[in-house]
């Protein structure tokens, strides 16, 4: 059972990735907690050998009524790029609020090299590779000229980058 809250809903804002992945007993509750705040929702029941897909900005819960084996994937997109970037930012604060202790051993190229390699040791990336992952992106939506996710938008938000 597919608990899904459409984007902008304020129940997505207060169990957000960003809140600790905060969670509820079960789909019920919240349901009858989304109900009572009137946000617009929707219930899916999935069957044996069906699929879902849930686009990135729908908030969602689900609980698992039998035993299940779950396959997901969690795509990255140009709709995601400013919570991807966001994320990746407090990440970096994280890693220079745990190093700090060594920082005057380094000089501030090492510094920011060793902060790097934290992050992407702890996050998967660094600032570079998120970089050229955006600006590959870009590229794609130039050449095609597909401006799906406001191309101008993601340029400007590219230029704030420190690299």
């Amino acid at each position: 059972k597919w608990l899904i809250v459409w984007p902008g809903e304020a129940v997505g804002e207060q169990w957000s990735v960003a809140e600790g992945n905060r969670t509820r007993e079960g789909v019920g509750e919240l349901e009858s907690e989304v109900r009572s705040d009137d946000v617009r929702y929707t219930v899916v029941h999935q069957g044996p050998g069906e699929g879902i897909f849930v686009p990135s900005g729908w908030w969602h819960q689900v609980l698992n009524t039998r035993h299940t084996i779950s396959i997901n994937h969690n795509w990255a997109n140009m709709h995601c790029v400013p919570c991807m970037w966001d994320y990746l930012r407090a990440e970096y604060g994280a890693v220079e609020r745990e190093i700090e202790d060594v920082r005057e051993l380094m000089s501030e190229e090492e510094w920011e090299e060793q902060c790097q390699m934290v992050l992407r040791a702890n996050v998967g990336w660094e600032y570079k590779e998120f970089g050229e992952f955006v600006r590959c992106n870009l590229k794609r939506f130039r050449d095609d000229g597909s401006q799906l996710y406001g191309i101008d938008d993601v340029k400007s938000f590219l230029d704030s980058f420190p690299f």
